[in-house]
């Protein structure tokens, strides 16, 4: 709801406060200018009048005082009570806005304005359930109040009640006061019930009617680029930063979007193009981190991330890709604190238990990492690489009826894995299981018959132990 619609009153003309009277004009500069605190008017006429100029100027402190000057004259005013509540939303101040429409409505209970103002602050507070209720009043006062419908469809957004908020916004596409805006909604909320192709319709129609608008442009690439259309998702971006050029979440996605297609030395322009409208833009320090971690630049890479992590501590990305940047230049002990980090927010990322058990394993830690894999297969026991590395560590430890149940797990998920069948091989040979032995050697060969002549040659004596046969297997 517009903030500058002042219930009742009649609206005013343009939006362009040089086209009011000049005297009104003329007072408006004298008495915000300097000190005037003592000469203000308390003709409430003009008081109105001057409430109006500075909210059309977004002049919201001197509107503010002059409506509290109102209120001095006019204590018992209902629409002064709501002018200064509106004021105090339009300051994001809704506990205080709260008050005073608390007023408004004792002097004037059945103004569904005020009611729907309630709402706005209430939604504002995040106090959603009593936002529907505020609305749901006012639609009782005033069932086909567009104000109210179209706020209470936004509040609904917040709420993730989609469908719901989806229904009012298509009711309102005839309105026209919110035909528009209802169109440009719509195209949000059905993105985010994930029906894509319905929602670009919706931002296509409302880019016909309103090609200039830059948030439009930049919510037809999300949806795009959420539809695996890359470039036309780049194309969009473009346009809205071409419109409003300091944009910086076009300027973000552009670079996602050309990380993405490969094209790595544009993306970094991009996410740079963000930090010069905003250095503090994590996302933009982050998307850096993950292209130079893509070209190999791990040690650039890690600063990006340390960047991004600092204007954007809970950045899950940003953990990731220092940890794993940590590990490939070998800085060990910042690469086991940054998995640390990671797992601490999340402790089934199955990637980063892998990295920390391969980090653990070359500081020598071997039971820790042993750990480390066995969580990995309990979240995805079809990781027949993870049982792989885990089986050859028990073995190298040791544990050889550990390491055979772990390769027996290989060979069961990936009955055409070499090392799989020689792991076996290696601990029934260490068990004293000859017989089994013989049986995972000669599966190895099977799979790899160059193998045969390999062992022949390395290992004689075993093969004449075990009665190996004088003839490559077939």
């Amino acid at each position: 709801m517009d903030i500058f619609g002042f219930g009742d009153d009649d609206p005013i003309e343009g939006s362009d406060p040089e086209g009011r009277d000049s005297d009104a004009l003329r007072r408006y500069r004298r008495l915000t200018s300097g000190d005037w605190e003592e000469e203000l008017p308390q003709d409430t006429e003009v008081l109105e009048e001057l409430i109006e100029i500075c909210v059309e100027k977004d002049e919201f402190p001197n509107a503010l005082r002059f409506c509290e000057q109102l209120i001095r004259f006019a204590p018992y005013s209902s629409t002064a009570w709501l002018r200064k509540g509106m004021i105090l939303i339009g300051l994001e101040r809704p506990e205080e806005a709260l008050t005073c429409l608390d007023q408004a409505n004792l002097l004037n209970p059945l103004d569904a304005d005020g009611m729907c103002y309630r709402g706005i602050a209430f939604d504002l507070l995040e106090e959603h359930d009593r936002a529907i209720e505020a609305y749901e009043q006012a639609l009782e006062m005033d069932p086909e109040n567009e104000d109210v419908l179209f706020n209470m469809a936004e509040t609904l957004q917040h709420m993730e009640r989609y469908e719901k908020a989806a229904a009012i916004f298509r009711s309102l596409l005839s309105s026209e006061r919110y035909g528009s805006d209802a169109l440009l909604e719509l195209g949000i909320t059905l993105g985010e019930l994930d029906r894509l192709e319905e929602s670009l319709q919706m931002y296509n129609r409302y880019i016909d009617t309103t090609p200039f608008n830059y948030v439009a442009w930049f919510h037809r690439g999300f949806a795009l680029s959420q539809l695996g259309r890359l470039q036309q998702g780049i194309d969009s971006y473009a346009m809205s930063t071409a419109i409003k050029e300091d944009f910086t979440p076009a300027w973000v996605n552009m670079g996602n979007n050309l990380h993405l297609l490969g094209s790595l030395l544009e993306a970094v322009e991009a996410y740079w193009k963000t930090l010069s409208f905003d250095s503090c833009e994590g996302y933009a320090w982050c998307g850096l981190g993950n292209c130079y971690q893509e070209m190999g630049q791990y040690k650039q890479a890690v600063q990006y991330f340390a960047k991004a992590l600092e204007h954007k501590p809970d950045s899950y990305i940003a953990l990731r890709g220092r940890a794993e940047c940590y590990r490939l230049t070998g800085q060990l002990q910042r690469a086991l604190e940054s998995y640390d980090a990671v797992l601490r927010v999340n402790d089934q990322d199955t990637d980063m238990l892998i990295g920390r058990g391969h980090v653990l394993r070359k500081l020598k830690r071997y039971q820790e990492a042993i750990e480390c894999y066995r969580q990995v297969v309990a979240l995805d026991p079809d990781d027949s690489a993870t049982w792989l590395t885990m089986a050859a560590l028990l073995n190298d430890r040791s544990n050889y009826k550990e390491s055979l149940e772990a390769y027996e797990m290989v060979v069961k998920l990936d009955p055409t894995s070499k090392l799989g069948h020689l792991g076996c091989c290696s601990s029934h040979l260490m068990l004293g299981q000859f017989e089994q032995m013989r049986e995972s050697l000669l599966m190895a060969m099977k799979i790899s018959p160059d193998l045969y002549e390999s062992f022949k040659k390395e290992f004689p004596d075993l093969a004449a132990v075990i009665g190996y046969p004088d003839t490559q297997p077939s």
